[in-house]
Order: structure tokens, then sequence, then C-alpha cells
């Protein structure tokens, strides 16, 4: 899928901003490389398309000393589907090693898409955005999602998938937690345009996870459950224009319901509910574009679920300034967020947190190029203690960068 430069930058923004507050779908935990390496080597566009990138950095604040990282990728296209996908990336940090690991298929079917992917993840450290769901220490983990979307029927621009749903089921591993998570979305209808517009019809959400209990029947068992419903999400729309700025938008709102159980007592009873809330559930970004120059601005509101048998009411803003020009691309961001722990008793505390971000990227010659980053944050994981991540504390941390991309 081709897009337009403006598109283009657009894209850009959604893959480094989705990093920053930390909130992914299957797991709120980042890395702490992920959002430089987003808007350094960004993603695979062609057919049949291999990539590698190596990195030398040295790195101050919260972590102290030299850093470097070798990874790659290949993927073979088969129109929107990535037929077959590999990849991985190790980094050595002094005496620390960590890394991950992917791979997967599509089945290309012209009325029946099937995604498999699989991926692990070593001794990754949390980054200072991420939310307060697990114990402030590096993390190990293994999922596997699926995603089917069946295609009702696709014009030249147009594509319309009936019931697309995406499921992930994973592991969690630290010094003191090892449990597991599970995931699962489903929409009704969902249109989906060339451009990158889509629009979800009656989209539902679930997250579970926490402590890993044996159940009296077998298996095992998580006990914080999340769920969103909204009656339509749309991506990428565009209301028009605001002087000398091509305004797009992504909207969603509707209900957030969350809650915490007791294993099940035997046979087919249901989960006994310990504690529930209901609440607002919002998702928007509102995008600028102005030539070299992308500004965005994001709200969002949900539960969470944590491995640490609580519940989170996270309400977060963030906001970028994106620069592309040439062979500099600049990043400027800061983020605001409120959040609330629940146990089995109710609320427990609210807790601010926020930070700032920026980064320099300059290309320079035979692919190689400099980065240099920065960011400051109030942050639940302002140290790496073993300890669990219940207030949040000022920390900082920044790094150079040279680095290595095939493309």
């Amino acid at each position: 899928m081709r897009l337009h430069s403006s598109a283009r930058v657009f894209a850009r923004v959604l893959a480094v901003f989705s990093v920053l507050p930390g909130i992914a779908l299957a797991d709120p935990i980042k890395s702490d490389e992920a959002w430089l390496r987003e808007i350094a080597f960004g993603e695979l566009k062609s057919e049949l398309d291999a990539a590698a990138h190596a990195s030398a950095s040295a790195q101050a604040g919260r972590q102290v000393g030299a850093k470097a990282n070798l990874g790659g990728e290949v993927a073979w296209n088969v129109g929107p589907c990535r037929a077959l996908l590999a990849g991985g990336e190790g980094m050595v940090e002094g005496k620390q090693l960590s890394g991950s690991a992917w791979g997967g298929f599509c089945l290309p079917f012209p009325m029946n898409r099937m995604e498999l992917i699989m991926r692990g993840d070593y001794e990754l450290q949390p980054s200072l955005s991420s939310l307060p769901i697990a114990g402030r220490a590096r993390y190990t983990g293994f999922s596997v999602e699926l995603r089917n979307t069946f295609v009702g029927w696709k014009g030249e621009t147009i594509e319309h998938a009936i019931f697309p749903l995406a499921f992930n089921i994973g592991t969690f591993e630290q010094t003191m937690i090892d449990t597991g998570q599970v995931s699962f979305a489903i929409d009704v209808y969902r249109r989906i345009h060339t451009s990158g517009r889509i629009v979800q019809i009656l989209p539902v959400a679930m997250r579970a996870a926490g402590p890993a209990i044996p159940a009296e029947t077998g298996g095992m068992y998580l006990s914080s459950h999340a769920f969103e419903y909204a009656p339509f999400r749309i991506t990428r729309t565009s209301p028009g224009s605001l002087g000398d700025f091509a305004i797009e938008a992504d909207f969603a709102a509707g209900l957030a319901y969350a809650k915490l159980t007791d294993p099940p007592e035997g046979g087919m009873q249901m989960a006994p509910i310990r504690y529930h809330a209901y609440d607002l559930y919002a998702d928007a970004t509102v995008r600028a574009a102005r030539g070299d120059d992308t500004f965005s601005l994001h709200l969002r509101r949900a539960f969470e679920p944590t491995y640490t048998d609580e519940l989170l009411l996270d309400t977060r803003l963030d906001a970028s300034w994106l620069r592309v020009h040439g062979k500099h691309t600049m990043l400027v961001g800061a983020f605001a967020a409120s959040t609330r722990r629940m146990d089995r008793g109710g609320p427990i505390d609210t807790t601010p947190s926020g930070g700032l971000r920026g980064a320099y990227l300059y290309k320079l010659p035979h692919h190689v190029q400099l980065a240099v980053a920065g960011e400051v944050a109030r942050s639940f994981y302002a140290t790496l203690d073993d300890t669990l991540a219940l207030d949040a504390a000022w920390s900082a941390q920044a790094s150079a960068t040279m680095s290595f991309a095939t493309r």
C-alpha cells in the first residue's frame, strides 16, 4: 500500500507515539529501546524485503555505560499480508544481555486472511513511560497472536471485513512474578481504505492478567480483567484543514468495565467477582501536518489489568512535534498521566506521572546515522530495584547512538 508523503508522516508519528505512553493492547509495558528504534528504522514496505541494523551507544542516567545492538528482519509480503516473517534483535549492556525474536506467517486467501505471529522477549528493560502493571525489573515473556479477517467483499480501494478478530496469549516473568496475559478484540464490521482510513463498528476489547492462580478444574486462572465497548472507532479520518495545516484524527469512546475475581470454586461455576467498576472509555488523537512538521495530541482513558492482582484506571494526555527535513529528524514529546490503583477493597490511591522526551537523528553517508536522545520523567520505573511499581519518582536517561541500517 502506497501512502502519500503526509500520510507517511502521520504513520511515522503513530509508530513513535504509540510507545510514548506505554499503552499497547496486549502489553502496557514497553522496552526502553522501542520508541527510538521505530523512528530510526521504520517498517518494511516492499513485496520481498529484508533489513538489518546495528548500533553502538553510550548512555547515562537510570542506566550508565555502553550498549551495543544488532538486529534484522526479513519478510515476504503478499498484498496486505506478510506471508512469511522472521526477525530478531539483541542488546549488550555491560554484562547484561537482552533481546527479542519474532516470526510468523499469513495465509493470504482472497476471502479469509489469517495471521499468526510469535514473539519472545528476554530481559528487556521497561521504559520510563510504562504503566505500573508489574515490578521494577527487567522482564521476559513469550506471546502468540492470531488475527483473522473475513473479507466479505472488496473493491479497488476499499475492503469490507466481517467480524475481524485478534487474540493474544502470552507469558510474563520477572524476579518476583511468573504469570501470563490474554487479550481479545473483535469488531462486527470493519471498512478499510487504501489511504489507511479505517471505520470499525461495535469494537469490543478484553484484556486479562494477574497472578497465575491454579484453578481447581485444571489450568491457570487470571484475576484482573478490563473491557472496552464502543459504538464505533474511526482511524485516520480527515475533518479538513485549519489554515495551512492538514488535519487528521482518530476517535473512539464508550464504556469501560473492569473486575477482580477469585478462581472458580469448581465445575462450571462462574468466577466470584470481588470488585468491579464502570467508567468512560476514550481514545482520541488529533494530528496536524504542514510541510515538514507534524503535531500530535493523544488522549486515552481506560482500565488496565495488572500482573499484581490489582486494576488501574489510567488517564493520560501526550503531545508531540515531529520534523523530518532532508537528513534531519527531530522529535519532542511530553505526557501527563493520572493513574488510579484498585484492589478487591476498592480504590487505593491515585498517582500522577509525566515527562518530556526528545530525539535528534542525522543521516550520514552509507546508511549510517547519528541519534541523540534524552528523557526526564516522573516514572513508576525510576529505579529497577525489584520492588512493585507502587509509586512514582523522578528519573532521567540520555544516550548518543551511532547506527547502521541497510535501508
